[in-house]
C-alpha cells in the first residue's frame, strides 16, 4: 500500500537535515581552517570554537555517521513507501546494501593501509551519496516511471 503522506514527510526531513549537515559541517570546516567567516554562516562559531581540532573531527565523524543513517535510512524507507513492485524494493534494498558495504570496505582499507591518496577521495564521495537528496531523487523519478509504466500495462477496470 502506497503511503504518499507518509512518504513526503521523510522527503522533507531528508532535505532539512541534509541542509542542516552542510550548514555544520561548513562551520566545523571553517573552525579547523581557522576562518572567522564561511558562506553558510547561520550558525554562530562560538556554538563549536571551544572544542578542540581533535574533537571537531570526531564530531565530524559522529555527525556523518548520524546523518548517513538518517538521509540514507530516510531515502530507503520513501522509496520502499512508494514503489508499488515488490521486485523493486528488493532491488533498491540491494543497492543500499552494495553500497553500504562497498563504504564499509574502503573504510577498512583506508584504516589497514593509512593510504589516503588511494582510498579516501573515492570512500568521500561514496557517503556523501547518502548525505545528500540525490540518490532519493534519482530513485524517487525511477520509481515514479516504474509504477507509471506497470500501471500502464496492468491498467485497472
Amino acid at each position: 500500500m502506497v503511503k504518499p503522506k507518509h512518504a513526503y514527510l521523510l522527503i522533507a526531513l531528508v532535505f532539512f537535515a541534509a541542509y542542516w549537515r552542510e550548514v555544520l559541517f561548513l562551520q566545523i570546516n571553517a573552525l579547523l581552517i581557522e576562518e572567522k567567516w564561511n558562506y553558510a554562516n547561520t550558525l554562530p562559531l562560538a556554538t563549536l570554537s571551544d572544542l578542540t581540532n581533535s574533537q571537531l573531527y570526531q564530531l565530524k565523524w559522529l555527525m556523518t555517521l548520524f546523518f548517513v543513517a538518517l538521509i540514507g535510512g530516510c531515502s530507503l524507507w520513501t522509496i520502499r513507501l512508494l514503489s508499488k513492485q515488490d521486485w523493486f524494493k528488493k532491488m533498491v534494498t540491494i543497492l543500499y546494501s552494495i553500497l553500504i558495504g562497498l563504504s564499509i570496505l574502503l573504510v577498512g582499507l583506508l584504516y589497514l593501509t593509512d593510504n589516503q591518496a588511494l582510498f579516501y577521495p573515492f570512500l568521500r564521495q561514496l557517503i556523501g551519496l547518502f548525505q545528500t537528496p540525490l540518490l532519493l531523487i534519482i530513485l524517487g523519478i525511477t520509481t515514479y516511471a516504474i509504477n507509471q509504466l506497470s500501471e500502464l500495462q496492468n491498467p485497472k477496470n
